[in-house]
């Protein structure tokens, strides 16, 4: 089973070299699928990083048209026992940095599928934040959790 999501994921970084014209700086799988915690309302998160991303709704739905009907084809046939959707979440470089509770989550749980070092050098940064205790992870009886900084909170 594990082999087979660690091919899911090479299928998905495929797809979007493949389709994506102009490509992403950056490519990851994170949530579930990248945790091994699946369950039957599972999607697949992908985060894709880069300024030359559309960034108007329909025009980026379009870009990324190719890859979700691609995929929803081979996910059909080949990953039947495995999510058929993508979930994408799209952000500049800009975003990406400052959107610092997505990275603190990414730098616990992600693959990297596709980086030119923008994904990589920023995930170790956030890394460091929480090993040296700039920030600490506050799970809820929901499940959920939410990242607090230090000196805030308990």
């Amino acid at each position: 089973m594990e082999a087979d999501r660690f091919s899911l994921a090479a299928q998905i970084r495929d797809l979007c070299l493949l389709h994506l014209n102009p490509r992403p700086r950056s490519i990851a799988i994170f949530g579930s699928f990248a945790g091994g915690v699946l369950h039957e309302t599972s999607d697949i998160d992908l985060l894709l990083i880069g300024d030359s991303i559309p960034r108007k709704p329909f025009q980026r739905a379009q870009w990324f048209l190719p890859v979700r009907l691609a995929f929803q084809k081979e996910a059909a046939t080949q990953f039947s026992a495995f999510p058929s959707i993508l979930s994408p979440v799209f952000l500049s470089e800009e975003g990406w940095r400052e959107a610092v509770g997505l990275r603190l989550s990414l730098s616990q749980q992600a693959w990297i599928l596709w980086d030119d070092g923008t994904l990589s050098s920023t995930l170790s940064e956030s890394a460091g934040w929480i090993a040296s205790g700039l920030w600490r992870r506050e799970d809820v009886v929901s499940g959920g959790w939410f990242w607090i900084p230090k000196g805030a909170g308990k």
